[in-house]
């Protein structure tokens, strides 16, 4: 068994380009897979500031429909009075409510009329 060695010589086989086209498909393929490494990162990063955007969304939503159920329970306590103690007037005190409410001082006479002792029996 006859080996050629110069067939093993670094200097021979990349005059040939055999050495440099092996060389630079591993570059390539070593700059293939980190890049989509890179993308799986960038990818993961991304669902996760999404994930974490859509919480702080959701508690910026909850943040703000708290408020706005607590106000509009305030603005129809006068209405939520009046059913509550089945007031003989609770229709003239829905409207004076619903369309005077705005004005505080219509919702304060709905307030005080609903809690008037004017019960059915």
């Amino acid at each position: 068994m006859n080996i050629n060695f110069k067939r093993f010589n670094l200097l021979e086989n990349i005059k040939e380009n055999k050495a440099l086209s092996i060389s630079v498909g591993g570059i390539l393929l070593t700059l293939i897979v980190l890049g989509f490494m890179g993308y799986l990162d960038n990818l993961i990063s991304g669902i996760l500031a999404f994930i974490v955007v859509l919480l702080l969304g959701l508690f910026g939503a909850l943040a703000t429909l708290i408020p706005v159920i607590l106000g509009l329970g305030l603005y129809c306590l006068p209405t939520i009075v009046s059913l509550v103690r089945g007031h003989a007037n609770k229709s003239p005190i829905i409207l004076v409510n619903l369309l005077l409410g705005w004005t505080l001082i219509g919702w304060a006479i709905a307030l005080i009329w609903a809690f008037t002792d004017n019960a059915e029996e």
